[in-house]
């Protein structure tokens, strides 16, 4: 039987109820190490769980991994990045769904070294764009595809391809879903 392509959500967690369905489930502590999580890590609704689920969804051969460097606030340090990305690495990790960002220019150097050295390692990055509508990094590299939310543009298609070399914004997409479980 073949196997899906295997995805990291970089995120904020999967609730607990979703563990079991996870290829793997870590964490990266505050020192920057990598943790098992164990099943009472997160068991709150969540972003990282809401990825989860629109992947499984859509994407439903994939083998999903969670790795989270977020807490429950959204917030996080670029630091996590580069533990989070080695395991990508050592594991075999195709497609990293980063939900991190940062609008401040000052931190664009320090994104932009960490996701080079990555993409040039065969990772594919998917990042999130401000919601803000500001330029975001690491969403604005020419490495990263970046994706923001299509509801504030006046489209009624569920995702469309743009090119705003501005924003970096490389697709608009619908960040209301209806899932549908079994």
């Amino acid at each position: 039987m073949e196997e899906g392509v295997k995805v990291a959500i970089l995120d904020n967690g999967v609730m607990d109820i979703f563990y079991e369905e996870l290829k793997e489930n870590i964490y990266i502590d505050e020192e920057n190490s990598i943790n098992n999580a164990s099943i009472y890590r997160n068991k709150y609704s969540s972003h990282g769980t809401s990825c989860f689920l629109i992947l499984k969804q859509f994407a439903k051969s994939s083998r999903i991994s969670s790795v989270e460097i977020l807490n429950e606030d959204g917030k996080g340090s670029i630091e996590k990045l580069i533990p989070a990305f080695e395991w990508c690495v050592e594991n075999d990790i195709k497609i990293v769904n980063l939900s991190f960002g940062s609008i401040h220019f000052k931190d664009a150097e320090i994104i932009q070294n960490i996701i080079n050295h990555y993409a040039s390692k065969g990772i594919i990055i998917i990042a999130a764009s401000s919601n803000s509508g500001y330029t975001s990094y690491p969403s604005y590299f020419s490495n990263v595809i970046g994706v923001a939310n299509i509801e504030d543009s006046g489209i009624k298609d569920d995702m469309v391809r743009v090119n705003n070399v501005h924003t970096g914004v490389d697709f608009l997409a619908v960040s209301q879903h209806t899932i549908y479980r079994r």
